[in-house]
C-alpha cells in the first residue's frame, strides 16, 4: 500500500509542476477543475426537457449522483478512510484555487459527475454519457494539477460514482411504480412534465 501512496504522490507533484508558469493556463484548468461541475444541473434539466421518455433517466441520473455524493463519499470519508487534501500535507505544491481542508478521497466532483455519466449511459443515452465521460476526466485530471486532490482520490470517486450508477439502475424496475412514475406525474400536473 505504501508503494501505491507513493506513486500517487510523485504523480500529484509531476501534475501540479505545470502551474505557475503561465496565468491564462493557471485560470483555464482552475476553471475546469471547479466549475465544470456546474454543468450538472443544466444537463439534468436538457435531459428532463428532451422527450418525455428523457424524464426517467433524467431522475436515475439525479439519484445516482445524490447516492454518489453525498452518500457514499461522506460515509467513505468519515468512517472508512479520512485522507486529507494534498495541499494540507505541505509538500510543497503550488496552489493555484482555495479550497477548504477536508477529506480529499473520494473526489466528490468525480464521484458525481461519474454517477451521472454511467447512469446517462445505462439508460441509452450513449452521446451525452460520453461527454459526461469525458467532462468528468477533465474534471478529476484538473482537480490533480491544482494540487486539491491526489490521482487515487479519483479513480476512487470514479469507482464510487459508477458503482451509484449502477445501484440505482438495477433497482429501476423497483424504484419506478414507487419512486420515478410518482415524480414524473407530480411535475406533469404543475405543468413541468
Amino acid at each position: 500500500m505504501l508503494s501505491i501512496l507513493n506513486l500517487d504522490d510523485r504523480i500529484l507533484r509531476a501534475a501540479n509542476s505545470v502551474v505557475g508558469h503561465w496565468g491564462w493556463f493557471d485560470a483555464v484548468i482552475s476553471f475546469l477543475a471547479v466549475y465544470l461541475v456546474y454543468l450538472v444541473p443544466i444537463i439534468l434539466l436538457a435531459l428532463w426537457f428532451y422527450a418525455k421518455r428523457s424524464q426517467k433517466a433524467a431522475i436515475q441520473a439525479f439519484f445516482s449522483g445524490m447516492v454518489a455524493w453525498p452518500a457514499l463519499t461522506y460515509i467513505i470519508s468519515h468512517y472508512i478512510w479520512y485522507r486529507s487534501r494534498p495541499f494540507v500535507a505541505d509538500i510543497g505544491l503550488k496552489e493555484v484555487i482555495f479550497h477548504r481542508p477536508d477529506y480529499s478521497f473520494p473526489s466528490d466532483h468525480v464521484a458525481l459527475l461519474a454517477a451521472l455519466a454511467t447512469a446517462t449511459w445505462l439508460s441509452g443515452y450513449r452521446k451525452l454519457g460520453g461527454w459526461l465521460i469525458a467532462i468528468t476526466l477533465v474534471t478529476g485530471i484538473g482537480r490533480v494539477i491544482v494540487g486539491v486532490h491526489y490521482p487515487l482520490d479519483i479513480i476512487g470517486g470514479v469507482a464510487v460514482g459508477v458503482l451509484a450508477a449502477l445501484v440505482v439502475h438495477k433497482l429501476g424496475g423497483w424504484l419506478t411504480p414507487y419512486l420515478y412514475s410518482p415524480i414524473i406525474r407530480l411535475m406533469a400536473k404543475i405543468k413541468l412534465a
